[in-house]
């Protein structure tokens, strides 16, 4: 099943990708719905790089959720076209299969567009899964907004 959340800001992409391509965006972007505790590595990098980070992940920091693999397998950085993003082919304990794109594309007036897209295959908990992420990128949608108004310009 599929979850897709799309945003615009009135700020500039390039000031955006900045934060897109840092892991404590993602951490930023899920409190306190979703903590996430690094395990292999111990620690995320500065700056998301192609590879496989699992977490350890906590539904408002308390209740396990299980463990995660993020598996970033692309990573788009084309500022002349005006377009950022990264991909997860990522599973887990509880998720199959988590297949997540993130994108970010300038518009022509100066503002941005971002975007989620999940694929998600959690067996027959499909469903659920699906309602959470629904809820989740909901809930990173609205961080983003806090976030990206904080960002200096």
């Amino acid at each position: 099943m599929r979850v897709e959340r799309t945003s615009e800001f009135e700020t500039p992409a390039s000031t955006i990708a900045e934060l897109l391509f840092n892991p404590e965006t993602m951490c930023f972007l899920l409190r306190p719905v979703v903590r996430v505790a690094p395990l292999l590595p111990d620690r995320l990098p500065l700056r998301w790089e192609a590879g496989r980070y699992r977490v350890s992940l906590w539904l408002f920091g308390f209740i396990p959720l299980g463990r995660q693999n993020i598996v970033i397998t692309d990573i788009v950085i084309n500022p002349v076209a005006g377009r950022w993003g990264l991909h997860d082919d990522g599973s887990g304990s509880l998720i199959r299969r988590w297949d997540h794109r993130l994108t970010l594309e300038a518009l022509p007036d100066g503002r941005a567009r971002y975007s989620d897209r999940v694929d998600i295959d959690a067996g027959l908990m499909t469903p659920a899964a699906w309602l959470f992420g629904k809820l989740v990128f909901a809930w990173r949608h609205r961080r983003w907004r806090r976030l990206v108004e904080a960002a200096p310009r």
